[in-house]
């Protein structure tokens, strides 16, 4: 009897040996390990820069700081802070982007926010759009990233496709309803009415000056526009190429000579990451270290430029930037900083 068992069990042990082995090959085997699939980097987040600050956190929320009359804080009030405050309503942003005195925020679900004084110049004479709690005035599913200037918002859709928004002094009033940009497709990202394609090439959503020929600029896979000023890129070698006004020395190739073909920013190398604001240039290298050109100190007639990038020092570990006249840099601990462009001095922002 006992030697019945022990065969018995000898024998399903077999089996489930020969079964495990099996379904180890068809997995091995049905679903092979694809190379070419990229894998996902880590999510820190955005920061942007305008009138005011934003830091929109790995967790979706959105802390703002800094002038606030206009009331883009998105707190319910129009008083500054010097510290961040947290963006009412929207708990889990993926998007972010700042225009004179207004905000606007897309979150997982689609939904595009808007706070701040819509451009208060471009309103009828006595209306007031003044939002000082994020509303909801629009939907599109997929959003990647925004980009507003001016009455122009751009969203980016995972698909690759680019819809568009005007913006009217009624915005915060009314439901606007998103539309496709027609004949844009493989859009990999926007940057103030430009798009990067897939393929490595630019596209203008709509023409500003400064317009070249792209065709002498390719294999590019990272860039920041500044709307009729210039635009700096990274390509595929992780070379800066930039292109527009250079009059404080934002091309960063020793000269303030304006330019429009790309010229290649000196002493930049393993770059990852660029962006341009105003005047502001800030690169990222892969060590994680920063480095700044452009307007340095600006004094009217008197204002001063750097046209060749300088390391900024004792900064390490940085990855994420936005540059500004105070620019901000998040560190992979999950610390930020700001970064005067005048004395360049890190500085740590405790909230």
């Amino acid at each position: 009897m006992k030697d019945n068992i022990k065969k018995l069990l000898r024998s399903n042990h077999l089996s489930i040996i020969v079964i495990s082995i099996s379904l180890f090959q068809y997995s091995s085997c049905s679903h092979p390990a694809k190379p070419s699939e990229k894998v996902e980097s880590k999510y820190y987040g955005q920061l942007a820069v305008d009138f005011c600050n934003a830091i929109l956190k790995p967790d979706g929320s959105i802390w703002t700081w800094g002038p606030n009359f206009q009331g883009t804080l998105g707190n319910g009030t129009t008083t500054s802070s010097e510290t961040p405050v947290r963006v009412l309503n929207i708990h889990n942003a993926i998007a972010i982007d700042l225009f004179a005195g207004i905000a606007i925020a897309a979150d997982k679900e689609g939904n595009i926010w808007f706070w701040g004084n819509y451009l208060t110049y471009l309103e009828p004479p006595g209306y007031d759009t003044m939002v000082t709690i994020p509303i909801k005035i629009s939907y599109l599913r997929g959003i990647k990233s925004l980009s507003v200037y001016a009455q122009n918002l751009y969203l980016l859709r995972d698909d690759g496709t680019v819809w568009y928004i005007k913006l009217k002094h009624e915005s915060p009033t009314i439901f606007i309803e998103p539309t496709i940009v027609e004949g844009v497709n493989n859009i990999h990202a926007i940057s103030d009415m430009v798009a990067l394609k897939n393929d490595g090439t630019v596209y203008t959503l709509k023409p500003q000056k400064n317009q070249i020929t792209y065709d002498s600029v390719l294999d590019i896979k990272q860039f920041s526009n500044v709307y009729q000023r210039r635009c700096v890129c990274i390509k595929n070698d992780n070379t800066v190429w930039a292109w527009g006004t250079n009059d404080y020395g934002q091309l960063g190739n020793g000269t303030n000579i304006d330019s429009n073909i790309p010229v290649q920013a000196l002493h930049l190398s393993d770059i990852v990451s660029v962006s341009s604001n105003y005047d502001y240039n800030l690169a990222l290298t892969k060590d994680g270290s920063v480095w700044f050109w452009g307007l340095e100190i600006p004094d009217g007639q008197n204002s001063i430029g750097l046209n060749i990038p300088v390391k900024i020092q004792n900064l390490d570990n940085v990855v994420l930037l936005y540059a500004s006249k105070t620019s901000l840099v998040m560190k992979e601990d999950g610390t930020y900083w700001t970064i005067d462009s005048e004395i360049k001095k890190p500085i740590q922002l405790i909230f």
